[in-house]
């Protein structure tokens, strides 16, 4: 029997808590689900392996060559097959700076790869607080909707008496049951979106989502409505704006990098050979003995039809191409940031004038109520009250939600939490 109640006990605290999700804990199930986010981290694993193998360049170069042939005619001495084997150990002294700046500009390219990731991630934030913020709005307005339906049953039921007993005439109460059926059309478009941005939701956080555990955002934070500081702000935090000055550095390695086919190359090498009689070496009797060599080779390009100076070109535009896409973003961020900080003025400012809305609505409501039980209201009047009082519900949810919005826009904007 004890067992029995504790087992009772475990499933009503496991279902009092299932579902329940936060904003946060929809985000972190988000970031954990989205495939873009996964992709961009696999883009970033790609960068991070370009980088280790430019290092490469830096280390000495060994080659082992090994080759065999046979003849159907002697030579002097006699032999018709013969074998060859080189080890190889090459190190590049100098080629004009170009493994530098290649490893310099393959580390800048993987830096920009860690700020795509994160714009990826704010880019996937932003969607997820719309999202939810969209389904407690749709939540909200379902049950504005009920109430709404309730207020209009319960006038119709009295109606419906008034009617009996000949205080009103047919057409009042037809009137009421129109209102009533007009109210129970926007309940089911209520319910439809409510179930749409319940959707939404679960397609980014990958699993079902409970209406009953949704838990309410707050909308009294403490913001910076400062435009020059947020602007600071944007500019210093903006993963867009940081990824593509990383790619201009990258391009502009790549510029420098191309200078460097103007120099000489100086590579040291170090030789062994080996010969043999046959397939299988062998020193050949007195007259090729493996050897061990070490030299210096300097080879220059003096000419190879100006494609290095057009190289260096390309790669000069690409850096100036950079530079215009990096003022046009600044320039479209900057919309961004306006439109955001007056966005939140405006719903802030709208939110207090549709919570006194509110208030005068109710108190309309409740004298015209009161009145239309004494009779000295007409039926018109009762559902015009009630009107109001739904349309100021909806506004206030709207205006509410609205500042939510905002605040996320406006954090996504200057990238901050």
């Amino acid at each position: 029997m004890k067992r029995r109640l504790a087992l009772g006990v475990l499933a009503l605290f496991w279902s009092l808590g299932a579902g329940a999700l936060s904003m946060e804990e929809a985000i972190d199930k988000a970031l954990l689900y989205s495939q873009n986010v996964e992709r961009q981290a696999w883009l970033l694993k790609q960068a991070q392996s370009e980088t280790q193998r430019s290092w490469g360049s830096f280390y000495p170069e060994v080659n082992l060559k090994y080759q065999t042939y046979g003849s159907n005619r002697s030579d002097n001495r006699g032999q018709s097959d013969s074998s060859y084997a080189l080890l190889e150990l090459r190190y590049n002294l100098f080629n004009g700076l170009s493994d530098r700046f290649s490893l310099q500009s393959v580390k800048a390219l993987e830096e920009a790869q860690e700020f795509a990731l994160e714009a990826s991630r704010q880019d996937l934030i932003l969607l997820v607080k719309n999202s939810y913020i969209a389904l407690l709005k749709a939540r909200e307005n379902l049950k504005v909707s009920q109430e709404s339906v309730r207020l209009l049953e319960e006038q119709k039921r009295e109606s419906e008496n008034f009617y009996q007993v000949g205080y009103i005439a047919k057409n009042t109460l037809l009137k009421v049951e129109v209102e009533l059926s007009n109210a129970k059309q926007a309940l089911l478009e209520k319910e439809s979106a409510l179930a749409y941005a319940r959707r939404d939701l679960e397609r980014y956080v990958g699993e079902s989502v409970a209406l009953e555990g949704l838990k309410e955002v707050g909308i009294e934070s403490a913001l910076e409505t400062s435009e020059m500081h947020l602007r600071e702000k944007m500019w210093a935090n903006r993963s867009e704006l940081r990824y593509l000055a990383k790619n201009r550095e990258a391009k502009r390695y790549e510029q420098r990098a191309s200078a460097s086919t103007y120099y000489p190359k100086v590579d040291l090498v170090g030789e062994y050979r080996s010969y043999g009689d046959s397939a299988s070496l062998g020193n050949r009797n007195g007259t090729y003995n493996d050897r061990t060599e070490g030299r210096v080779e300097v080879s220059w390009n003096l000419f190879n039809g100006f494609s290095d100076q057009h190289n260096q070109e390309a790669k000069r535009y690409a850096v100036l191409a950079m530079d215009s896409q990096i003022v046009e973003t600044k320039r479209e961020l900057e919309l961004q940031l306006f439109e955001a900080l007056e966005q939140y003025r405006l719903a802030q400012n709208a939110h207090e004038v549709a919570k006194l809305a509110l208030e005068q609505a109710k108190e309309n409501y409740r004298i015209t109520l009161n009145r239309y039980k004494e009779r000295m209201e007409t039926s018109s009047e009762l559902l015009d009250a009630e009107l109001l009082l739904t349309k100021a519900k909806s506004s206030l949810l709207e205006k509410r939600y609205s500042i939510a919005t905002s605040i996320a826009s406006l954090q996504r904007v200057v990238e901050a939490q």
